[in-house]
């Protein structure tokens, strides 16, 4: 009875609101973060950076502009960079907050389904729906007299690098002693003078579920008469799909004239994903088995060693890979 008074959308409700986890990690400042995408983020070793293995292009964001630790004034110029007194501002944190649109269902309806075409078994607290992500400027530097001047702040736009995906611009910040901002300090100047340096992190925070929901979540399908394997529910509630990074980076190699590389389409992928008529949703011998359910093979990535902060007075470089 509770099956068929639960509508899909209070349910997700629920699985969103009183169900999740939430999920604060520190990723490299050189990634690309994709919002709305799912990350595997193993709780059991922080070491190992977070590899995307899901995503749904053109996902609709938020920017509310820069934020500072101390609430020190900023005064927007013509051309969208803010500008900031640096003795308001000396030994502060200036964020920036990117937030997606993207309600969780669309993700609660087709988790089975991404998990069974990955071989993905069990710890599935380990995968991330990325909700927002945080640019975060520390300015250090704490000294009795700072030197008078402004810090030039990018406009939060030159973050972004598709509707949907952002990374550290190559020049987010400078010093300048004009507050037109038309002479930029050189880094050897700036230091000179006594502008302390710039040091950049980035946090991706999300929400993850554990085995018993999404166990819940197949059997809420399957009694609503739908198979959880596949993303018939999705389409039905007109929820736009989630692809596979594996065949999305597959398809950078295909030959456009060659037929056979083309990906099977939706509901050829999910006739192969599903042959579900004799399984036990619940019975972990019906799934292919892998030597650890949380490094399915499209998911494994060869860890970046570059550490996860960055000194980036004014330039980041080395940019690695998307998350």
């Amino acid at each position: 009875m509770v099956v068929e008074l639960l509508t899909m959308e209070g349910y997700h409700d629920i699985c969103s609101i009183n169900l999740s986890q939430f999920r604060t990690i520190s990723i490299f400042t050189s990634t690309t973060v994709n919002l709305g995408a799912i990350i595997a983020c193993s709780s059991g070793n922080p070491l190992e950076g977070p590899v995307e293995i899901a995503y749904m292009p053109n996902v609709d964001s938020w920017i509310p502009g820069w934020q500072t630790s101390k609430g020190a004034e900023q005064v927007v110029m013509e051309n969208g960079w803010a500008r900031f007194k640096s003795d308001n501002i000396f030994n502060g944190m200036i964020e920036l907050h990117i937030w997606t649109t993207l309600v969780r269902g669309p993700w609660l309806s087709q988790a089975n389904h991404i998990f069974h075409r990955l071989r993905i078994m069990s710890n599935f607290d380990d995968y991330v729906f990325v909700n927002d992500v945080q640019f975060n400027l520390e300015i250090l530097g704490n000294m009795e007299e700072p030197p008078a001047g402004f810090l030039f702040l990018c406009p939060p736009e030159d973050f972004k690098t598709s509707p949907s995906s952002f990374h550290w611009p190559d020049s987010p910040a400078f010093w300048s002693l004009d507050p037109s901002g038309a002479d930029r300090l050189t880094l050897e100047d700036a230091t000179r003078l006594g502008f302390p340096t710039f040091h950049c992190t980035t946090e991706v925070v999300g929400k993850s579920w554990d085995d018993g929901v999404y166990k819940g979540l197949r059997e809420f399908y399957q009694g609503k008469g739908f198979d959880p394997y596949t993303q018939d529910l999705a389409r039905d509630m007109k929820y736009p799909l989630y692809q596979l990074m594996s065949e999305v980076n597959k398809a950078e190699d295909w030959d456009a004239d060659d037929e056979s590389n083309y990906m099977q389409t939706s509901s050829d992928s999910d006739a192969d994903a599903s042959g579900q008529d004799d399984w036990d949703l619940d019975n972990e011998s019906n799934y292919p088995q892998t030597s650890d359910g949380s490094d399915a093979e499209a998911c494994s990535e060869e860890n970046d060693n570059n550490s996860d902060s960055t000194n980036c007075s004014f330039r980041l470089d080395n940019r690695a890979r998307a998350v």
